[in-house]
């Protein structure tokens, strides 16, 4: 009589990390307990945003693990990626991640404290008791580095010959919404597939007694130019035809930027020191402006904001950079600017009462097809701007302006 193998007791648990090498049979025999399919456990993608995404969690807490191929094992802030590039390091190189020096997602060993979707409990500052279960937080797809959570829309066949008209009074919005850059920067994720569906339901509220500050200012780029703005009526004509209940929420057409970074200004001395310090930082650069495009890719975040992203994004972050050191050397670079992901935003769902939720309204915009002909152009970046953070409009329709930098012409 041949006596019965002994079946590994973690191996039909799907838990033996010995594989092959176990001392005991991993081979199910009928009558035995079926082996236990593993969780399914969250990637390194759905960490990262997670983390860029929370805002009762800081970058600034966490250190990445990640391999090299020549030096092993390396660990660097969490902060110092940026995670919107081509740049950043390939997801299957992220080894773990630790908060405050405890491993709170580790690859190896299967540990997930960050959702809990091995099993294990899930650690502070991820413990929320409304943290949603089923609630997925993706990241960038290498290829659309810089690109914020949507599908990309494809060409259409034919362009409509009665949009090509001139630029002016371009908004066919009634209200030509301006939108706060802190209420959309907040809205900046990434996309782990072109196919998945973008970020979290619900931005979740900082924990009590933890409140973050609210920018007071930005910095950013104007993207004024004709060929931008007649884009924009295109785009915007075009997506009303499918989307008319959005006419309300389209952004000014004065008001299009893009936003480097946000700041923390309290009181007239920061803000003229703050204008003083861009104007140093901008004073000090020795190389010809950037220029910068769009690509015809509308993208949106979490279906509540339609927008584009510009191109080329190391371009953009040289840039912002010595701006991004400077103001966070004095305490006054906001912490989602931290890890910035650039972006033009077209249009953003707001509220209908205080309280509730926005409409998810632009995330099937997938679907749409724009025009072949459709090009926002070539945009030389040769100003910067400091503005008051908010909804108060000037007469040009764009936001208050402290002070226009001119950047210098090498």
């Amino acid at each position: 009589k041949v006596a019965k193998p002994d079946i590994c007791k973690f191996f039909l648990r799907g838990r033996c990390h010995f594989g092959e090498r176990c001392r005991l049979s991993h081979r199910w025999a009928p009558g035995s307990p079926a082996p236990e399919k593993k969780p399914r456990m969250r990637t390194a993608d759905d960490v990262i945003s997670r983390i860029l995404w929370d805002s009762s969690v800081d970058p600034t807490d966490f250190v990445v693990g990640h391999l090299d191929r020549f030096l092993g094992v390396l660990e660097r802030p969490f902060a110092d990626f940026s995670w919107d590039t081509q740049m950043t390091i390939p997801q299957h190189r992220i080894m773990y991640f630790s908060y405050k020096g405890q491993h709170v997602w580790d690859r190896d060993s299967r540990t997930d404290r960050v959702f809990g979707s091995t099993g294990q409990t899930v650690l502070p500052p991820f413990d929320r008791e409304d943290q949603s279960q089923g609630e997925v937080w993706f990241v960038h797809d290498p290829e659309d580095n810089a690109d914020c959570a949507a599908n990309g829309l494809k060409d259409e066949e034919s362009a409509d010959a009665s949009l090509t008209r001139r630029a002016e009074g371009l908004s066919l919005s009634p209200k030509n919404k301006q939108i706060a850059p802190e209420e959309d920067g907040k809205d900046i994720c990434a996309e782990e597939d072109h196919e998945t569906p973008p970020v979290p339901s619900v931005l979740q509220e900082p924990r009590p007694g933890r409140q973050p500050r609210k920018p007071t200012h930005f910095i950013c780029f104007r993207v004024d130019s004709p060929a931008a703005l007649l884009a924009f009526q295109r785009v915007q004509r075009k997506i009303l035809t499918h989307l008319p209940q959005s006419e309300e929420f389209w952004v000014n057409p004065s008001t299009l930027h893009v936003t480097l970074s946000l700041l923390v200004l309290q009181g007239p001395a920061e803000v003229q020191a703050a204008a003083e310090i861009l104007r140093s930082v901008v004073g000090s650069i020795y190389k010809p402006p950037i220029t910068v495009f769009f690509p015809p890719k509308l993208k949106h975040f979490n279906g509540r904001v339609l927008f584009i992203p510009p191109r080329p994004i190391p371009d953009i972050q040289s840039l912002n950079t010595p701006l991004q050191e400077a103001y966070k050397e004095k305490g006054w670079l906001h912490r989602h600017s931290k890890c910035p992901n650039y972006h033009v935003t077209l249009a953003k769902v707001e509220p209908k009462a205080e309280g509730e939720e926005a409409e998810k309204m632009f995330e099937d915009v997938g679907v749409i097809k724009l025009a072949k002909d459709i090009n926002f152009g070539k945009l030389e970046v040769n100003k910067l701007y400091l503005c008051v953070n908010g909804s108060t409009k000037t007469e040009s329709g764009f936001y208050q302006v402290v002070c226009a930098v001119p950047l210098p012409t090498v």
